[in-house]
């Protein structure tokens, strides 16, 4: 029985995977440390929401059903993800609409400093970028999360609350 669950392909890629993630969190982040810090914020964004949450779908993939295997199913839980990770502390703005920093790596990669920064290029400043970034922004990312993944009967039960 033992055997047969180390010999079993998904057992062995989830495996792999999970010593992939190891590998880039404690070998090559530290070593790209500097240059992630001097890239654009979308590219930081890329690197840790696609590559990191790219892994996490591909082990998903392979674990769910096969009727649950789907591309709306895969979008509409990363876009879930980001919304409940938006909200999350540690936050990017404080309640005065500052932008924090941080030399942390991955933190200008996070969803609501990304969000923030385009906000505040949209003209939005003071408490009012807070109210956009965690409230607006996690509103928008729900709903469309939602509307992906329940297809057309969501959108039709939200248009009836809205009407």
């Amino acid at each position: 029985m033992l055997a047969s669950i180390f010999l079993n392909k998904v057992f062995l890629i989830i495996v792999a995977l999970i010593l992939t993630v190891i590998g880039i969190v404690f070998f090559v982040v530290p070593v790209m440390q500097h240059w992630i810090a001097s890239v654009p914020v979308w590219v930081d964004f890329v690197f840790f929401y696609f590559i990191i949450f790219g892994i996490i779908e591909v082990v998903l993939f392979l674990l769910l059903p096969m009727k649950l295997k789907s591309f709306r199913f895969a979008m509409g839980g990363t876009l879930l993800i980001m919304a409940f990770d938006l909200v999350l502390p540690s936050y990017a703005v404080d309640l005065s609409g500052r932008i924090l920093s941080s030399e942390t790596v991955g933190y200008f990669g996070s969803i609501d400093y990304v969000l923030a920064f385009y906000w505040h290029g949209l003209g939005i400043s003071g408490p009012l970028l807070y109210f956009c970034t965690y409230v607006i922004s996690f509103a928008v990312l729900l709903i469309v999360a939602l509307g992906i993944l329940g297809g057309p009967a969501f959108i039709k039960a939200l248009i009836t609350v809205i009407r």
